[in-house]
């Protein structure tokens, strides 16, 4: 089966990005589920020119639109289950994603990839390197980010797993400097085996892909702050609305669009309710991904809230569509955000400092046009060819074990101003 990746194409310039050999060599992508992975879509796309033989094995596409443009082959791992082991009320619950092993193992010893690229510790990555010892595939091992909920430092056990797993990959490609730094650290990961370069980043063309307009969408108020995301207690959203009651109460005019669905929705309208901010909140439900375009250019500010993210593509999103963004202290894109310059840090347990923040914005519309700027030309320099191209000449260098050529892949993090807020992953 072919999978047509994504409708739009990328807007980066071929000019950009230096032109790699097109490599016969099947390389699988493992991944337990891209359920909400649109923004890997383009990046695959991309990732299948250069090697043209790849495929893609998941247990879930992103939904209907998933597949309508771009090639690679895909295989849905049949009997792919999630188990919520424990729930945690401020970060991400304890989950299981059970894939039976033969949904995928006849697959890969079938097609022998040369490179196997997977996610986390997880069933997968066990799998893809039972599939090292008998096909003789390199892994590559990739993190999103790490967090308090997942870096598991108090269980002993699973932190050894994850160093066995950890020392037997070819590499393992770090999505922020905190979770680079848990694999040297915690892990014990040679530094010689790590790349440490985001690869979630966004692709505007994707985002704008659906509608143009937001409907029956009325603000009445400027600055118009932006929330997406679900409305659950990890995405700190109710704290956004103790925000909003204080700006309130400071008789300034604003609105805020909240993008999204979840538990929290019957709550949420009833604080709006009790709170008198019917005239300043708007909760738009769930967007299409590719509708999401509208509301990033219909606001001034983007807001994320949120308790604890191992990244919050939300951020870069924003950032792409020149946005000011106000960023959670305890998100890991606040690697991306510079403090003072395309935005501000905040603590996001703290309801006051956030409306603070939101109060200066509201404040100061020049400032937080030149924040936009700033925020635009930061992301200027990363779209999804970019990332395909490191992602495949990570793949070249184990192909040809060449493996001191990783040091000089990557880069060591997104500039940060001096003001940059750092969170350890032993913290």
């Amino acid at each position: 089966m072919t999978l047509n990746i994504v409708k739009a194409k990328t807007p980066a310039k071929a000019a950009d990005v230096p032109i790699l050999q097109v490599n016969p060599a099947r390389v699988a992508w493992v991944f337990p589920t891209l359920d909400r992975g649109y923004y890997w879509l383009p990046t695959l796309r991309e990732f299948a020119r250069l090697f043209p033989h790849s495929v893609l094995f998941t247990g879930a596409l992103p939904g209907p639109g998933a597949d309508s443009a771009g090639d690679m082959q895909l295989h849905i791992l049949r009997g792919a289950k999630t188990l919520v082991l424990k729930r945690h009320p401020n970060g991400y619950d304890r989950q299981l994603t059970f894939i039976p092993p033969f949904s995928i193992m006849w697959q890969l010893i079938r097609i022998r990839p040369r490179v196997i690229v997977t996610e986390q510790f997880g069933l997968l990555t066990l799998y893809a390197l039972l599939a090292k010892k008998l096909i003789g595939a390199r892994v590559i091992l990739l993190c999103d980010g790490i967090s308090p909920s997942i870096a598991c430092l108090k269980q002993s056990f699973r932190l050894a797993i994850r160093r066995l797993m950890g020392r037997r990959m070819e590499a393992c490609i770090c999505n922020t400097r905190e979770s680079a730094q848990y694999f040297r650290t915690i892990l014990g990961i040679a530094q010689t085996k790590i790349v440490q370069e985001p690869y979630l980043v966004p692709d505007v063309a994707t985002l704008c892909a659906g509608s143009s307009t937001i409907p029956n969408m009325h603000t009445k108020g400027h600055p118009v702050f932006l929330f997406v995301g679900s409305l659950s207690e990890r995405k700190g959203v109710r704290q956004l609305l103790e925000a909003a009651t204080e700006l309130r109460n400071r008789n300034v005019q604003f609105s805020l669009i909240i993008v999204g669905e979840g538990e929290l929705r019957a709550e949420l309208e009833s604080f709006i309710a009790v709170n008198n901010l019917a005239n300043f909140v708007v909760l738009a439900g769930e967007v299409r991904y590719e509708d999401l375009g509208a509301y990033f250019n219909a606001c001034d500010v983007f807001v994320l809230p949120t308790l604890e993210d191992i990244w919050a593509m939300v951020v870069l999103e924003a950032m792409a569509f020149g946005k000011m963004v106000l960023c959670s202290a305890n998100a890991g894109a606040r690697e991306v955000v510079q403090d003072g310059s395309c935005g501000w840090l905040f603590d996001p347990f703290d309801p006051h400092e956030l409306a603070e923040c939101m109060f200066r914005a509201i404040q100061d519309p020049a400032m937080v046009r030149a924040y936009g700027a700033r925020s635009l030309e930061t992301m200027k320099q990363y779209n999804p060819r970019k990332v395909a191209q490191l992602l495949a000449e990570v793949c070249n260098v184990v192909m040809n074990n060449d493996l001191d050529s990783l040091q000089s892949l990557g880069r060591a993090a997104y500039n940060v101003g001096a003001k940059a807020q750092s969170r350890e992953a032993t913290t």
